[in-house]
């Protein structure tokens, strides 16, 4: 599938909110190839992120909550040790936001620091989750009272 072909074919739905079902016609009109206008409806539909009504595709707009701290529980398990700096720089996360995220899953017992790591003659502390076979994000009680941190 060509890069950004996901990206175009859902700005696309979220400008014009139903569309025929045809995928050569979509594919013309944003300059794709047909078979990747096809495969991202595919994936869409599977997502549910487009539905089929009345023979005319229609986005569903989807909450993407926490969408930022999943990326961010990810990277964690992920790496078996890391700085903040490494997981914003994976995830496109600012520092601020990353250590906001440390330290209320430090305070609930999931991140323990580890160390420390001198990077670029700056010394940074090094984390790890105590647990990294947790597949799915603990959530945490307090977790909204965040401040500055959009989700």
């Amino acid at each position: 599938m060509a890069k950004g072909s996901a990206k175009k074919v859902r700005n696309f739905f979220v400008k014009y909110k139903r569309f025929f079902y045809d995928n050569r016609r979509i594919a013309e009109l944003l300059g794709l190839d047909v078979s990747d206008v096809r495969y991202t409806i595919r994936d869409f539909l599977k997502r549910g992120e487009l539905e089929v009504k009345d023979g005319m595709l229609v986005y569903v707009e989807r909450e993407r909550r926490d969408f930022l701290l999943d990326k961010v529980w990810r990277a964690w398990r992920y790496c078996p040790v890391w700085t903040i700096s490494e997981i914003a720089a994976l995830t496109h996360a600012s520092r601020e936001t990353v250590g906001s995220y440390v330290k209320l899953y430090r305070k609930a017992g999931y991140v323990e620091k580890v160390g420390r790591k001198k990077i670029n003659g700056v010394i940074c502390n090094l984390y790890r989750l105590k647990n990294r076979k947790i597949r799915e994000r603990p959530q945490i009680l307090n977790q909204r009272k965040l401040k500055g941190v959009k989700q």
